[in-house]
């Protein structure tokens, strides 16, 4: 049995070393080398087997060929990054201004009266209504006058020709302007317009007293008069009424104890010039009973019936007072 294990051993080893192409000398096995710590058979130096890996991943070199011709070189990753493209200078042209915004037609109409070109103003204010394109026509020539003119120097060919101008456009809108009760006042004497002796404003009558009331007024429309119509004339109506400290009315009566006249009618001498300011002068006797009385003054512009009465009121205080 023995013998017969041994054949088929040495049967193994004969086919191997066939099949390798090597040399068997099965009488020299006793003479080989022992086995080192490198490991059993280690080949020869010098032998194509000798340049055997070193570590996982080393390369072997082809024989007759040598190690550094059968290296592959791989690509510095920095040499990529390292090739740029040269920089490439553009030009960008700068933007195109934008167009100026066109002048509203108020400013377009005084750069023209500016430039001495009112045909082309008249064209800018074409939108407004006639009564303001009337009033702007005026005012805007006026400007342009006094941008021009020292007018703290006061020259009158400089200073008269503006207030023409501006005299013109005024009398052109008191048209329109509703009419005003600047002022009104107890006063102890009445000589005109802006002309009068004011009272205290907590004076106190005697009962039964006569109290003149200054009332002023602007806005005033004067109206043509005479055959020719070259003078005009301011008309008014006026009422009045009075309530006691409960707010109930109080009857007036004149100075002979009768009911007093309580609206009237005034109407101004006429004038060959504008009337712009007006005033009315009226008389009111207090009552007998002592006491803090409203008096309310109502005033209508006659020249223009439609227009609606514009009342103001004062305090009437009878009696001795504190």
């Amino acid at each position: 049995m023995g013998v017969a294990r041994g054949g088929l051993v040495g049967l193994g080893a004969v086919a191997a070393c066939a099949l390798s192409g090597c040399h068997l000398d099965l009488g020299s096995r006793r003479d080989k080398p022992a086995a080192t710590d490198a490991g059993v058979g280690t080949p020869a130096r010098g032998t194509p087997f000798a340049e055997l890996p070193r570590s996982p991943g080393s390369r072997i070199a082809r024989p007759g060929a040598s190690v550094a011709a059968d290296r592959v070189t791989e690509p510095s990753p920095r040499a990529e990054t390292d090739v740029r493209p040269p920089p490439v200078s553009v030009t960008v042209p700068p933007p195109a201004p934008a167009p100026a915004p066109a002048d509203i037609p108020l400013v377009a109409a005084l750069k023209d009266y500016a430039d001495g070109r009112p045909a082309e103003a008249a064209g800018h204010l074409s939108r407004c209504d006639p009564a303001t394109r009337d009033c702007l026509a005026r005012l805007l020539p006026a400007a342009v006058d006094a941008y021009g003119k020292n007018v703290s120097a006061g020259k009158r060919e400089e200073i008269g020709p503006l207030l023409s101008k501006i005299d013109a456009a005024r009398n052109g809108l008191v048209v329109y302007a509703p009419l005003d009760v600047a002022k009104i006042e107890l006063a102890s004497q009445i000589d005109g317009f802006s002309r009068y002796r004011p009272l205290p404003v907590r004076h106190y009558y005697a009962p039964g007293d006569l109290a003149e009331v200054y009332v002023e007024l602007h806005n005033a429309r004067p109206a043509p008069v005479g055959p020719d119509g070259a003078e005009s004339a301011v008309r008014l109506r006026w009422l009045l009424e009075l309530t006691d400290g409960r707010d109930q009315p109080v009857t007036l009566i004149d100075g002979e104890g009768r009911p007093a006249v309580t609206t009237g009618r005034y109407d101004a001498p006429p004038t060959r010039g504008p009337v712009r300011d007006c005033h009315l002068g009226l008389r009111v006797v207090v009552p007998r009973t002592p006491g803090v009385y409203t008096l309310s003054v109502g005033v209508q512009d006659a020249n223009r019936p439609q227009a609606s009465y514009v009342s103001r009121w004062l305090m009437l205080r009878v009696g001795r007072g504190p």
